[in-house]
């Protein structure tokens, strides 16, 4: 069963709010425990934090846009903020985890040619931290995906928001269980890398979270960039258009697909056998769209006479 647009919106804003909270509430709880802990780690978690709460904020404001109709000033619509949202927010994301993965790295040079040395971490403090947010971000985690799975998957909003929030928790408990290994065996097997312990944490979790959000950011680009739909999108677009085209007299000489946030453009080149009326082509093209409604909900169809296909040879004409 497919939402429609106002039980997703009505979704997102309840995700953005709750995660406004709790992100912010696990920022400042990381900033305070990674400073008074004096562990980089729990810091670098704590600012991942932050950022949840920005995009919250944004993704709320956007979560409103995207259901806008087209008007003067954005003639296509809104649903480019979806992906501008999802592609900037991922970017965002990696300059912090450059930034964080950088400044361990100097921490490490810094130990090993004598010029600094790391403060001794309250493991305590860090450790109780760990089990403070872990809880909050599973919450967090849980309530976004129930809400993403309740829109068919379809907002990619709360996709991002879901997959920030698992990052999220994953470096919380990740940081945890390094900094437990480090204190139950500083003294021991992890001895020579004890004091730099936490600056390779910080270098792991960075490892950890770089893949994900990388992908999230090629994928936004592509949206952007109007690259063709998934393969899996336009076989399951053919299927459900061929009905029409089997029975439309003429050519159908290809379709496009091309995915933008949560909504989808069709574009049917077609080649009639003879000159049709604006109330035909609105009615190819509607038929279309209920055809497609089952596969890709609220998808734009857009049917476009012509005799060539998509690829013109200019020297023929």
């Amino acid at each position: 069963m497919h939402a429609d647009a106002d039980t997703i919106s009505h979704l997102e804003n309840r995700s953005m709010v709750l995660a406004m909270a709790g992100s912010l509430f696990m920022a400042a709880t990381g900033v305070a425990a990674g400073i008074a802990a004096r562990s980089n780690a729990i810091l670098l978690d704590g600012l991942f934090s932050l950022t949840g709460f920005l995009f919250a904020w944004i993704g709320r404001r956007i979560s409103r846009n995207v259901q806008k109709r087209p008007d003067r000033a954005r003639p296509l619509g809104y649903a480019a903020d979806e992906a501008l949202f999802t592609t900037f927010g991922s970017l965002f994301i990696l300059g912090l985890i450059l930034f964080a993965a950088s400044n361990a790295v100097m921490q490490i040079a810094a130990h090993a040619t004598g010029a600094a040395q790391p403060g001794r971490i309250n493991y305590p403090l860090a450790l109780g931290y760990t089990a403070a947010v872990g809880v909050t971000a599973a919450v967090l985690c849980f309530t976004h995906y129930r809400h993403w799975q309740r829109t068919a998957r379809r907002s990619d909003i709360l996709r991002l928001e879901y997959r920030a929030t698992l990052m999220d928790g994953m470096l919380t408990l990740a940081a945890g269980a390094g900094l437990l290994i480090l204190q139950t065996f500083q003294h021991g097997a992890l001895a020579a890398i004890a004091p730099v312990g936490d600056a390779l944490i910080v270098l792991v979790l960075c490892l950890l979270a770089t893949g994900q959000f990388w992908h999230d950011f090629r994928r936004g680009l592509a949206e952007l960039a109007g690259v063709s739909a998934q393969p899996a999108t336009l076989r399951a677009v053919r299927r459900a258009l061929r009905p029409v085209t089997l029975e439309t007299p003429g050519h159908i000489h290809d379709l496009s697909v091309t995915k933008l946030g949560r909504t989808h453009l069709v574009c049917i080149y077609y080649g009639p056998p003879q000159a049709l009326l604006a109330s035909q082509v609105d009615a190819l093209a509607q038929r279309c769209a209920r055809l497609l409604h089952p596969v890709l909900p609220h998808a734009e169809v857009l049917v476009l006479l012509t005799e060539h296909p998509r690829t013109v040879d200019l020297s023929r004409l």
